[in-house]
């Protein structure tokens, strides 16, 4: 009774596997199979589990300083609203523009470089570059593990269509809009990192762990995201809908931040 009700909470919360045309990894169907059973007869899947770790590290003080001081381009309400109105109901998504024909999935190779990968996807959609995961390492992990302020000043580095900042300790509202914007109005990917817990409607458990966020409806309250660690773990679940709830319960566990 137990897993028949974990099963159904993951199913209405968050788990509708999104269609990613262009990636050979990507998934494409809902899986028949239950959710929290997805490869967990495999051996080499729990393996996997039980040497995960944590893919982001918690925000350095230092970060948190430096983050007070960022600048962001003015948002024009006059083309939020322009935007917003492409998304018809509430229910209606808008994704990153090019991701629908160009959107590439990586999963991460190693049980730590979440960071790497969410790196890989955004550079791919921003500036259609691809780039391997060792060079992304190489350039911005910090020992054996990555932090939302080197990453975003690495992307910064990689393209010009978006000046990323990062985001530390923030309140729902807050994330949300700032999600929504990075999406509608600066056309570009956030990454956020996460504490996925399946007992809280997660696909997955994981340490801090990061996400590319790739669309958003229009009532803020669900977006698309695209998650490594399906791709580590060989599973069909790699990209699905989090709700707003679900994504910020899972940043205010890691204090790890996001980028917008």
């Amino acid at each position: 009774m137990i897993k028949r009700k974990r099963v159904i909470s993951l199913l209405v919360i968050c788990l509708l596997i999104i269609s990613c045309p262009g990636s050979a990894n990507a998934a494409t169907t809902l899986p028949s199979i239950s959710l929290n059973s997805v490869g967990l007869q495999d051996d080499s899947y729990v393996s996997k589990y039980n040497a995960m770790v944590n893919g982001i590290g918690k925000a350095r003080p230092e970060d948190k300083a430096r983050s007070l001081l960022q600048k962001k381009e003015p948002i024009d309400l006059n083309k939020i609203k322009q935007r917003s109105r492409s998304l018809g109901t509430r229910a209606s998504f808008y994704y990153y523009p090019s991701t629908i024909l160009n959107f590439v999935y990586y999963g991460q190779e190693y049980n730590n470089t979440c960071g790497a990968a969410a790196l890989r996807m955004a550079i791919k959609l921003l500036t259609n570059t691809t780039l391997e995961e060792s060079v992304i390492r190489d350039a911005c992990m910090a020992g054996n593990t990555f932090y939302m302020w080197d990453m975003a000043s690495y992307l910064n580095s990689m393209q010009s269509t978006n000046n990323y900042i990062c985001m530390y300790d923030v309140s729902q509202t807050t994330m949300e809009i700032n999600l929504y914007s990075g999406i509608v109005y600066y056309d570009a990917p956030p990454i956020i990192a996460v504490k996925e817990m399946r007992e809280n409607g997660w696909p997955f458990d994981t340490g801090s762990h990061s996400l590319l966020v790739y669309g958003v409806n229009g009532d803020h309250s669900s977006f698309a995201v695209a998650d490594p660690f399906g791709g580590y773990m060989n599973s069909v679940i790699k990209t699905y809908y989090a709700t707003s709830g679900l994504l910020y319960n899972g940043y205010s566990l890691t204090d790890a931040g996001y980028m917008f």
